[in-house]
């Protein structure tokens, strides 16, 4: 016992520097434009910023609050994002392991580490960044241990744990709403026999402390006499941002982006077989839990309607639980069925290992980034950022008019106005903040301002009056302020 107990503890540090390896593999890799925002966010709020109020979002605050808490340990630079991904993947794995050997078996659990360890760097997600994804899937995936636990033996504090862990991931992102409706389905089956009275309360503790999260943010906002731009920003723009969006379920979801399948298809496919073929499923804690979270993710990934590539992410957890499961399933066939699946399951990791390797490890960091998006953007991005930030005198602020916030963050220079990116100008059927952006512009009159987007008439009569154009680059053209429209 003592031996095959050193042996998964070894197979589990094993991959555990498998998934390590993977990630360092990227660490050089240029930021993309969610990593960047975030980052530069961060650097603000520890300035004195509030989200929102001071820089506009249309994301919760938790994921701009982690940021700040990593650059104030790590630095503003690009390995303190790297390093923050790769700690939070850790802890997934750890989770993920945990929760499949208790729902299947320990070889269950082994395989699914594995995998993750292989396909959490995936650049079809994007899981080689620190996207919300990424601490999302930390936050659910001990979110849900608890409640497996809580399955088979509940009490309180496992409830709490998980409704809290739940909340902080629908802090990071609203769409943690769905495994959360799913969380509070399994407390109130009650697998373990407990009366409905026990149900009950322990289904408040798990709402209670899932709100708590929301609550202390929302008041430290209505404090500080910002929650209406808080509540605008994150609640009202979104609802107008993806009104338009066609919205789709279940399988639909899943063919919505090829792409973002291209590597986890057998893990979603294998999630779905299990999920129709287990007869019944209903018949443990660990298939009950495994059936509800990866229906919820289902629908935690559709609520956008939109389908970037990163939001798949939140699938690998749930399907690589269904992996473990049919592991476990395997162990109670014989004959041609166990051979049949087996066989099935050593083809699909073999083709994640064979697929990953190929797409991602072969590849240099800078071509990842250009494979990754289909473009040279973001490598463009980081050698332009930087030329502005040598050229730039350090006290100088920087506009840009897009959504590229790698030239803040390369540059190291500070925005000119609220609004790091044009979302809400463009995408969010609020034009009259053109107008807003133009008088901020006014009054601060940044040393540059680099267009990436089309320009609206407000903006580009302000820089025909003030500005000259200076550079044209594949995806940029800069602007330099004239002398004459200098600050007094």
């Amino acid at each position: 016992m003592r031996l095959k107990t050193a042996l998964i503890l070894i197979f589990v540090l094993g991959c555990l520097a498998l998934l390590t390896a993977m990630r360092i593999h990227s660490f050089d890799e240029p930021l993309e434009r969610d990593d960047a925002y975030y980052a530069v966010m961060g650097k603000e709020i520890l300035s004195g910023a509030w989200p929102y109020a001071d820089l506009w979002s249309n994301t919760p605050p938790g994921i701009h609050l982690l940021y700040a808490l990593a650059i104030k340990f790590l630095g503003y630079t690009e390995q303190c994002v790297k390093v923050m991904g790769l700690l939070f993947s850790l802890l997934t794995a750890v989770g993920i392991f945990l929760l499949a050997a208790r729902c299947s078996t320990v070889y269950g659990g082994c395989l699914a580490l594995l995998l993750f360890a292989v396909t959490s760097s995936d650049p079809r997600l994007q899981g080689n960044s620190f996207n919300c994804e990424v601490p999302m899937n930390t936050f659910l995936v001990w979110a849900y241990y608890f409640l497996a636990v809580h399955m088979t033996r509940s009490a309180l504090w496992k409830a709490a744990a998980a409704g809290i862990l739940l909340g902080l991931a629908a802090l990071v992102k609203t769409v943690a709403i769905a495994p959360f409706i799913g969380g509070g389905i399994l407390i109130l089956l009650g697998w373990d026999g407990a009366g409905w009275k026990r149900r009950l309360a322990h289904a408040s503790a798990y709402l209670l402390f899932a709100a708590l999260p929301w609550v202390l943010c929302m008041a430290a906002f209505r404090l500080a006499g910002r929650f209406e731009l808080l509540w605008d920003c994150v609640f009202r723009f979104n609802a107008v941002y993806y009104s338009g969006q066609k919205w789709s379920v279940m399988p639909l979801a899943l063919m919505a982006n090829s792409r973002a399948m291209a590597l986890t298809w057998p893990l979603w496919l294998a999630a779905a077989v299990w999920i129709v073929r287990s007869a019944p499923w209903r018949s443990s804690a660990g298939c009950v839990l495994a059936a509800v979270w990866f229906l919820s993710t289902l629908l935690e990934i559709a609520l956008p309607g939109k389908y970037w590539p990163h939001y798949y992410y939140l699938g690998l957890p749930p399907c690589l639980l269904a992996m473990a499961m049919l592991v476990g399933r395997l162990g109670q066939l014989r004959g041609i069925s166990a051979v049949g699946l087996g066989l099935a399951l050593l083809c699909a990791s073999a083709y994640v290992g064979v697929k990953e390797y190929t797409d991602y490890l072969r590849l240099a960091p800078e071509e990842i980034s250009t494979a990754k998006y289909g473009a040279s953007l973001f490598v463009e991005a980081r050698r332009f950022g930087k030329l502005l930030g040598e050229r730039m005198p350090e006290e100088e602020k920087l506009f840009n008019w897009g959504t590229e916030t790698e030239l803040y963050f390369y540059s190291n220079r500070r925005p000119a106005t609220r609004f790091l990116v044009n979302y809400p100008m463009t995408q969010g059927r609020q034009e009259w903040l053109v107008h807003e952006l133009v008088r901020q512009l006014e009054r601060e009159k940044p040393g540059v301002i680099v267009v990436s987007d089309n320009v609206p008439d407000a903006l580009q009569h302000f820089l025909d009056g003030n500005y000259e154009l200076s550079e044209r680059h594949e995806f940029f053209i800069s602007y330099t302020r004239l002398r004459s429209a200098c600050k007094p």
